[in-house]
């Protein structure tokens, strides 16, 4: 039983490095972490939407990624309406749902 059971741990360890090597080499990041383009604004779009935030991107600021238990994103963006906001997620693939522990605050 106690093989298996390390067997079970091994393969679930590299199930999620495998999952999130995946992820980190979608969202291409860019000079000093920052990502832009659609792929960036569409994620934030998507995130904004799950907190139930009516803010529309205009332009994406900066980016910081920190590897926690999945993806911890800090977007720093400017809204259609020239609002300085920023949104913090965190990005875990294996959960349902995958984005978790949504913020965003706009001054």
């Amino acid at each position: 039983k106690l093989t298996n059971m390390f067997r079970f741990f091994v393969l679930a360890f590299a199930l999620v490095a495998a999952t999130n090597a995946i992820n980190l080499d979608a969202i291409k990041p860019i000079a000093g972490g920052l990502m832009k383009g659609t792929v960036a604004q569409e994620k934030l779009q998507s995130v904004l939407a799950q907190a139930n935030s009516d803010e529309k991107v205009k332009s994406i600021d900066n980016v910081k990624m920190q590897v926690v238990a999945g993806i911890r994103f800090i977007v720093d963006f400017t809204t259609q309406e020239d609002k300085q906001c920023t949104a913090i997620w965190v990005d875990a693939p294996w959960k349902n749902p995958k984005i978790q522990i949504v913020s965003v605050s706009c001054k």
